[in-house]
């Protein structure tokens, strides 16, 4: 059995409309990201970079191509759709990481869990504890936000 990629773009493209103004930000992006493979994404200032990010993360909807995640066509999905795929099957770390500032670490990384059900996130807990440990966050897992550095 084939595995398939965990993120898949085919032909993809965008471009963002202000009035009768358009500007094309991506033409004809394709790749795949297979499960456990690391990707870097590298080019210069307005090269596109987080707009692809956004695409792929689902936080935009591309205006041309095809976008999948796990097999599943997302291209033309709403937000709230979106928001049910980056929930239950991505992960997503923001630039600016936008921390809950009245939760710990662990509830933070938690949180999407969470809002998946609250017996889905006791069920991941532990599993949560050893990925903060692998990322050597072990020893901050009680800390809040404004106790982090960097």
């Amino acid at each position: 059995m084939s595995v398939s990629p965990v993120v898949e773009l085919e032909r993809v493209g965008k471009t963002y409309y202000t009035g009768a103004v358009e500007t094309p930000v991506l033409f004809d992006v394709s790749c795949s990201i297979m499960p456990g493979e690391f990707v870097a994404i590298v080019g210069g200032s307005g090269s596109g970079k987080t707009t692809l990010l956004n695409l792929m993360g689902l936080l935009d909807r591309p205006t041309a191509g095809t976008i999948r995640v796990e097999s599943l066509d997302v291209s033309g999905f709403d937000e709230l759709a979106r928001a049910g795929v980056r929930r239950d099957r991505l992960g997503f770390i923001f630039q600016f990481h936008y921390l809950l500032p009245e939760f710990t670490v662990l509830e933070n990384a938690l949180m999407p869990c969470r809002m998946r059900s609250r017996e889905f996130e006791q069920t991941q807990e532990s599993r949560m504890r050893e990925l903060l440990g692998a990322v050597g966050l072990d020893d901050k897992i009680k800390a809040r936000p404004a106790q982090l550095s960097g």
